[in-house]
């Protein structure tokens, strides 16, 4: 089920039919920023969410949610896990933001899922290693060891998310058979 779900990707996608689980799909996006910064050792895999925004949310929704996705992280960051509260640490939440977006406008850009997904996670640290250059004058942050952990949170964020789409889907389609599908 889940590689027909990933085929799906590269085609148009099997569009949530409720506004309720439109709704739904978006909030738990949404939430994943903050609740995979708990469980993914403080990676929020924002590349793997651009990826599925791009393919499950059309423009606007997909901005909202991928913006909330990232005050979440921050949130959660700031009043849970406690990071320090300076100007240099805020200054990451709109950078965040983003490499958050040009992931999302490269994996819109690709049809192939899997490539999306590589390309939509080389843009995101394009974007982070482009800041971290010119506020840092160090790329240490990028030592291969560091980037493949960051790739293996993606790829982990990319399944279990995959799977929440597909159980909003299922129960989407068990309660809404005969409304027309759409994207929002």
């Amino acid at each position: 089920m889940f590689s027909r779900f990933l085929l799906s990707l590269s085609l148009e996608p099997a569009a949530l039919r409720s506004l309720e689980a439109r709704r739904l799909w978006q909030c738990l996006l949404a939430l994943a920023g903050g609740v995979m910064a708990l469980t993914l050792a403080c990676v929020t895999p924002f590349p793997a969410m651009a990826m599925l925004a791009s393919r499950t949310l059309a423009g606007r929704a997909a901005y909202r949610t991928l913006f909330g996705a990232v005050v979440a992280n921050q949130l959660v960051g700031f009043f849970v896990l406690g990071f320090p509260r300076t100007l240099e640490s805020v200054a990451w939440g709109p950078v965040f933001f983003v490499a958050t977006l040009a992931a999302y406008a490269v994996a819109r850009r690709i049809a192939q899922p899997v490539a999306a997904l590589v390309a939509a996670f080389a843009a995101y640290e394009l974007v982070l290693a482009a800041y971290t250059l010119l506020t840092e004058r160090s790329l240490a942050a990028f030592a291969p060891a560091i980037v493949l952990k960051i790739a293996e949170a993606n790829a982990i964020g990319f399944a279990v998310l995959g799977l929440s789409y597909l159980a909003v889907l299922a129960v989407d389609r068990g309660t809404s058979a005969a409304a027309p599908a759409r994207r929002i």
